[in-house]
């Protein structure tokens, strides 16, 4: 497949998916294992953040280590979802959601050269804590039953959309999506 083709697709599916509207404060959207598992996909937020988490695991000087970056995505996903639950909302949730996408841009366009330094650690390990938030801001509008269905479908396709990531990294480069990455970044603040 050429790259304008992909470059083409990975536009089209940034674009066509809404934004996210179901973080705290919107009550009544979830409660199923199957609206956890499409909200990754239609809420723009998560969607760009685990695809470009998956761009950088595909970075890591080994397949080791990018399998081990993308279990921790996932663990700090949950942590964020069991955090959130036992101590609900924080000041400037939504702020470091929008953060995490600027953060990961950054991560990718910094790591695109494999170099291993201080800059692109303090970057790599920012942009995996960031996700915490992604599922904090969930656990702390959902509660009990809700969340045992919930949780389960969002962290199912969470793992599809950070392997699928780690797939798009061997096809299309870093130094294209990050940009990409930022500008979804933009549009999210833009229009959320």
């Amino acid at each position: 497949m050429k790259k304008t083709h992909l470059g083409c697709i990975s536009a089209a599916l940034l674009i066509a998916s809404p934004l996210a509207s179901a973080h705290v404060g919107v009550h009544g959207l979830h409660n199923s294992f199957m609206e956890g598992f499409v909200h990754p996909f239609f809420g723009l937020d998560h969607l760009v953040m685990l695809l470009a988490m998956g761009f950088v695991a595909r970075q890591a000087n080994s397949v080791k280590k990018g399998y081990v970056l993308m279990v921790s995505v996932l663990g700090f996903m949950f942590a964020g979802v069991l955090l959130g639950e036992l101590s609900g909302a924080i000041t400037g949730m939504e702020t470091l959601i929008l953060g995490s996408v600027f953060v990961v841009a950054a991560t990718m366009w910094k790591m695109r050269n494999k170099e291993t330094n201080v800059v692109n650690t303090v970057l790599l390990s920012l942009s995996v804590t960031l996700v915490l938030f992604h599922g904090w801001a969930h656990g702390a509008e959902l509660g009990g039953a809700v969340l045992m269905e919930f949780a389960p479908g969002m962290l199912l396709a969470s793992t599809i959309i950070v392997s699928l990531g780690y797939q798009l990294a061997r096809f299309i480069p870093s130094r294209f999506m990050a940009p990409v990455v930022a500008a979804s970044g933009a549009c999210i603040a833009l229009l959320g």
